[in-house]
């Protein structure tokens, strides 16, 4: 099965196309503020190096959040017109399982972190073992409660939230890994995973995971649904 993955969740813009649990090619920047343009640009130049047409993929995957408001939306609509394209399925997997998959199955607890802005941290829990499964649910979090969050110090914890605040890691008992990481082809390889292992794709649905709100206002004052404040 052919997947072509898009990330769009944070700075860095990813793309990655993979047969099977075969990685066909994977590339990222980081482009500022004009992610649809690059994206594309992207897009464009993976797949003319593969010589693979867009509608060759049986699969498509976009990193669904937490992450960039502005960025979620161009990553999963630019999924979702390639799958109607084409008519085939499209999924979304959270930004912070995609982050814990990256890491393969090291066991004990990951606890992935990403910087979400106005001090706080986007914050998972998931299971190191296969599959990944999650142990709490997604939540946006000063970092001094990161303690109360994790409950048990054995986790390890890592990604930008982690790189962004180092001091209140000590207080958690957990261990901070220092690690970079693309995030297109690890949730290509975890939709795969979990597809095979019989997981319908409704399991996961191809829309936004914002966790926190927007400060976005409609006319009138009020907020959009969703949204992570950032653009």
């Amino acid at each position: 099965m052919k997947v072509l993955a898009v990330d769009t969740s944070g700075p860095a813009v990813s793309v990655a196309v993979l047969d099977g649990d075969r990685t066909l090619a994977e590339a990222a920047l980081l482009p500022g503020r004009s992610r649809s343009e690059h994206l594309v640009g992207l897009l464009d130049f993976l797949l003319t190096r593969l010589e693979m047409a867009p509608s060759e993929a049986d699969l498509y995957v976009a990193v669904s959040g937490p992450g960039s408001f502005t960025g979620l939306r161009v990553g999963i609509g630019t999924v979702r017109g390639l799958a109607l394209a084409s008519g085939r399925p499209a999924v979304g997997i959270p930004t912070l399982q995609a982050m814990a998959a990256s890491l393969g199955n090291p066991g004990g607890r990951l606890a992935p972190l990403l910087d979400a802005g106005r001090g706080e941290v986007y914050a998972g829990l998931y299971s190191g073992e296969r599959g990944t499964a999650p142990l709490r649910l997604d939540a946006v979090i000063r970092p001094a409660a990161l303690a109360s969050f994790l409950a048990d110090g054995d986790a390890a914890v890592f990604g930008s939230g982690a790189d962004r605040y180092p001091e209140a890691i000590p207080a958690t008992g957990a261990r901070l890994l220092s690690c970079r990481m693309t995030l297109a082809a690890p949730a290509a390889r975890f939709a795969l995973e979990r597809i095979g292992a019989g997981s319908p794709v409704t399991d996961w649905p191809l829309t936004a995971r914002y966790v926190r709100r927007s400060d976005a206002r409609l006319p009138g004052g009020s907020a959009p649904a969703g949204g992570d404040g950032s653009s």
